[in-house]
């Protein structure tokens, strides 16, 4: 599913070969993982939008 997706996004406790198959692998979700993506789809969104 990663690999047909605009951008594969991977938490960083996610298993190895799903890490493998994202485009992008972000911190653990008990770090701040899922804000640190929001913030970034955020930032490309407004970038597009703007």
């Amino acid at each position: 599913m990663l690999r047909h997706v605009g951008t594969g996004v991977a938490m960083g406790n996610a298993a190895e070969e799903i890490k493998v198959a994202a485009d992008f692998v972000t911190g653990h979700h008990e770090n701040d993982g899922l804000e640190f993506i929001e913030r970034y789809l955020l930032k490309s969104y407004e970038s597009i939008v703007v």
